[in-house]
């Protein structure tokens, strides 16, 4: 994107190999997350979230101590050019295993830490989760922990501008 530009950035994407160590990630120069994985795993392919949507020009990822290899980075973003602010109805998740999800809008939390029900095995599910009544704001984002046996694939709000 335009580098000039504010953005809001939500998550880092990595995937690769044999991978263990320490992912740090920056916004504007200035650290805002860590991420470490002790143990090598196999198949490395990570949506890391953002404690927080972080609105910055630019984003940066640091690796640190780290073994195996990377094949791809990619950072979810949108420009806060294109930002309206919007009335949440609620959230469709796609998901695998058991994932613990918050929801949060402009950096509070609105949707508390919920466990999504086990679709069982090598299955998918959706899951609808619902916003309090009212809940206004600019910058929706899903936090969760990702593991080799639950998480989440995409997501979708339902939301309308106001």
């Amino acid at each position: 994107g335009n580098i000039t530009a504010e953005k809001a950035y939500y998550t880092v994407y990595i995937t690769g190999t044999d991978f263990s160590g320490t992912i740090n990630i920056k916004c504007d120069g200035t650290q805002i997350d860590t991420f470490t994985f002790s143990t090598v795993i196999p198949e490395f392919n990570r949506a890391l979230s953002l404690s927080s949507a972080r609105i910055a020009n630019r984003a940066s990822i640091e690796f640190e101590n780290c073994t195996g290899k990377i094949s791809s980075v990619a950072i979810k973003f949108d420009e806060l050019a294109e930002s309206q602010k919007k009335r949440f109805n609620s959230v469709t998740l796609t998901y695998t295993g058991t994932p613990e999800v918050i929801v949060k809008v402009d950096s509070v939390t609105k949707i508390s830490a919920t466990t999504l029900s086990n679709p069982g095995s090598d299955n998918t599910s959706n899951s609808t989760l619902y916003f309090p009544a009212m809940t206004e704001g600019f910058l929706p984002h899903v936090v969760t922990e990702e593991t080799e046996s639950s998480r989440v694939s995409g997501y979708v709000f339902d939301a309308e501008v106001i």
